[in-house]
Formats: structure tokens, sequence, C-alpha cells
């Protein structure tokens, strides 16, 4: 896949997440009773603030990523605090790109472990050199009942509320041994929540490909 495919299906996300985000709009407005045009246009200032910032930070990553030589992202993800991480499958390499649009790169090789986070706290860590037997995110986090999109669990655990999930990539570098890349980061949401449903789904295919990339570099 190329980088503009990898982008490309970064906006069809994008775009699941602005509707969920009306979604919850139109929900709170129906809770609140608040009627007018000038609410309406606050939440669409809202979603037109979002998209423009998402078009900087996608089009600086994608730009950057460009310029690295030897480097062809097979998969890319902005995360919501704008730094990006690229794997290109067949050079066996990972590439980060910060918040200011400036790259680096590094073998598969290099990756120590990768780590999983909620509210900042590991849930789930794979080490270079250990076995890749660690569950689904999804049952990580929701239990034995799993994890469905959309769906719903009879779990308690569904109820806690999440302010943030993160994978961090440890890395052979003294100078930036641990990068970030957020999956969601906002005001609390409930654990049976859609959008934080969507934020698990794309977060347990990072994770997965890092492991990945861990096991066979």
């Amino acid at each position: 896949m190329s980088p503009d495919v990898g982008f490309g299906w970064h906006w069809c996300r994008v775009a699941v997440y602005c509707a969920a985000v009306a979604e919850d709009a139109l929900l709170l407005v129906r809770e609140m009773k608040m009627e007018g045009l000038l609410f309406l246009a606050l939440i669409a200032f809202g979603v037109w603030h979002y998209w423009g910032k998402r078009y900087l930070q996608v089009n600086r990553a994608k730009n950057a990523l460009q310029r690295l030589g030897g480097f062809s992202a097979t998969f890319s993800l902005v995360g919501t605090d704008g730094a990006t991480v690229a794997l290109d499958a067949v050079a066996r390499k990972i590439a980060f790109v910060d918040r200011a649009g400036n790259p680096s790169i590094y073998m598969f090789k290099e990756i120590i472990a990768v780590e999983a986070c909620k509210n900042g706290t590991s849930f789930s860590k794979t080490n270079r050199g250990s076995q890749i037997v660690t569950a689904a995110i999804g049952h990580l986090l929701f239990g034995t009942k799993g994890f469905v999109v959309g769906g719903t669990t009879g779990s308690s655990t569904t109820s806690e509320r999440v302010t943030a999930l993160s994978i961090k990539i440890y890395l052979t570098d003294l100078a930036q041994p641990v990068r970030e890349i957020g999956f969601y980061k906002g005001p609390a949401i409930e654990m049976r929540s859609r959008r934080f449903q969507q934020s698990v789904a794309i977060l347990d295919e990072w994770y997965g490909r890092l492991r990945i990339a861990i096991a066979k570099p």
C-alpha cells in the first residue's frame, strides 16, 4: 500500500470519528433540550476546526515521510496528538514524524518493546524475545466476553471512563528511547461508547502490527 492509500484510509477513519462526534452532539441536544442556531453553529465550528487541524497534521506527516530516502509507507497513522507512525513492510523499517514535522527512521530490529496504555497506565506490553501470546486489546479491556465494534458486553468494566488510549514504542535510541502514539485523548468517555470502541479497534490493529515487527525484524 502506498503512502497515499494509507493516508486515504486514515481520512475514512476521520470521517467515521466525526460522525460519532456528531451523533454524540445530537444526543447532548436531546438530553439538555438545547435549541437554536447558535448551538448548531458552535457544533459546526468545532467540526470545521477539527477537520482543518487534522488536514494540516496529515499533510505535514505525508510530506515528511516522502522526504525519507529508502522508505515507502505500507501503513501509516496520524495519532490524536499529531505524532505519526508508519511502517515499511518490505524494507522492515519504522518511521516517526513528530508534531513539528521532523521525521526519524529505524529498523524493526531497533524496536525493543511495545506497550498499550489506558489513562496513562500500561495494560499490555510485548518485549523483544518474548512469545506473542497476548490476547487482543478488546479482550484485555472488556474481559473474557470479548470485544465487538458497535456492540456491547455484559461486563461492568464497560462503565469505566477513559480519557486516553495510546501505544508506547521503545527503541534502542539513547536520545529518544520512547515514542508515543495517541489513539484517543479527550473528555472522559465510557468504554461501551462507539467512539471508544472505534479507537480500540484501530489501536488493536497497530498493536498487532508492531508485535509482528518485533517478532520478525
